[in-house]
């Protein structure tokens, strides 16, 4: 009952701050709503944006009527000016299309939307795609996010010469924008099964546990929670339909465009929260990927406990997400056998320190106040943060899809003094007791 309650008082709370957060955001908008800034991409390339969709006819769609639908925003290396402002992040009808999804999942008020829309960027809508070969980073935003919530860091991997596809997992954004303008919200019902009292209860029981035996059975429980497995493996399907289809016939003009210039020989998975964990457990099952990165996400299925991953992984959590009673993270128990925790040499784990989890997408940039306690931001400086996110994310996949020995050197991180290593020797030491 406990739970239960702590669940609808969560709710009432967020609406609450909602409407507050949006009554403040229209008294002083530069504070509470400001547009977003970040400086032109570092690599050699301009960047293109365009919209995309697939179908997969053999697939019926979990969450709705007819075959399994999916669009894509893809972000490219292009023939023009790198320094040249581009398009703005959400046009008048994205705004539209997304707001009544977005204003339900988060404290955004329509108002601070299209505020937040109005940022530019500097990317170019449907420009010319660059000469040559390129790898591509297939990118998942996080459970009731938005497919362009990682803006800064599609544009910095596509002026480094990647292509960059954002899947839409349809039913479990906060809101989908089609390629025809129009709009659809998160699914009500997936919703109201992924935040029950029994995975409520079990996140708590891992944040809560004051040794690796208790997490570990509070980790059972949260892996068995049926709803969370569930929607992962439409994730894990959504990400091979969107393989398939870059390999195989598309009628989608934007894919016939940029088919020529994709090396789906160097394919690497990243993602931000449930698509960071998507993003690990694909490329450990598809022999297609790579690399992957998980940008802050909690596994949500057993096969990677106590089990080495197939692929190079770099794991990258805010500070909150590795501040468990027992000093450890959610994370800690995949990826690696127990006794040979952090001395795979596959897998590299590091905190960032002062970060909220949604410093690991481009809101990290509101920055400070109330709006951004709302977000559950950190301390840490926004544009730090996305150029921090943005490098290591560039280099880590530069070293395993471009084969550039020197992109991942030791100093790589040290450079960045709010990234802390994770310490796994308690876990090892934990692991021989068990033996």
């Amino acid at each position: 009952m406990g739970a239960r309650l702590t669940v609808w008082v969560l709710g009432g709370v967020q609406r609450l701050m909602g409407g507050l957060a949006g009554l403040l955001a229209r008294l002083a908008p530069e504070r509470y709503a400001p547009t977003l800034h970040w400086a032109a991409p570092q690599g050699e390339h301009g960047v293109g944006t365009a919209m995309a969709q697939i179908t997969d006819a053999g697939r019926a769609d979990p969450h709705g009527a007819g075959p399994r639908r999916l669009p894509l925003r893809v972000w490219y290396p292009a023939t023009v000016d790198r320094a040249a402002k581009g398009r703005p992040l959400m046009t008048g009808q994205e705004v539209d299309a997304l707001a009544p999804g977005m204003t339900q999942a988060m404290p955004l008020s329509r108002f601070m939307l299209k505020r937040l829309g109005s940022s530019e960027t500097w990317s170019h809508d449907n420009a010319p795609v660059a000469q040559g070969r390129c790898p591509v980073a297939v990118f998942n935003p996080g459970f009731g996010g938005i497919a362009a919530q990682n803006w800064h860091l599609a544009e910095q991997l596509a002026s480094a010469g990647y292509i960059v596809i954002a899947v839409d997992h349809v039913g479990a954004m906060a809101a989908t924008g089609w390629p025809d303008g129009t709009g659809q919200a998160m699914q009500p019902a997936l919703r109201k099964a992924l935040f029950q009292p029994e995975l409520l209860r079990a996140a708590i029981g891992m944040k809560k546990s004051k040794d690796l035996d208790q997490r570990l059975a509070a980790l059972r429980d949260y892996l068995a929670f049926k709803p969370l497995a569930d929607e992962g493996q439409v994730w894990l399907d959504d990400l091979a339909s969107v393989l398939d289809a870059l390999a195989g016939e598309t009628d989608d003009e934007t894919l016939q465009r940029l088919r020529p210039a994709m090396d789906l020989d160097r394919i690497g998975v990243l993602g931000m929260s449930f698509g960071g964990a998507a993003s690990a457990q694909f490329a450990h099952q598809d022999a297609r990927v790579r690399a992957a990165i998980n940008l802050d996400g909690g596994q949500f299925h057993d096969t990677l406990l106590d089990a080495p991953i197939r692929v190079p992984l770099l794991m990258v959590h805010s500070r909150f997400a590795a501040s468990f009673a027992d000093g450890g993270g959610y994370n800690d128990l995949f990826y690696e056998p127990w006794a040979q925790a952090g001395k795979t040499g596959r897998v590299w784990r590091y905190v960032v320190e002062d970060s909220g989890h949604l410093d690991f997408t481009d809101m990290t940039l509101f920055g400070h106040g109330l709006v951004a306690k709302l977000l559950g931001l950190g301390g840490i400086e926004g544009t730090t943060m996305l150029n921090l996110t943005a490098e290591l994310c560039t280099r880590f996949l530069d070293s395993h899809l471009k084969e550039d020995a020197e992109a991942w050197p030791a100093d790589v991180p040290q450079r960045w003094p709010q990234l802390q290593a994770q310490d796994c020797a308690p876990l090892r030491r934990w692991a021989s007791q068990r033996d």
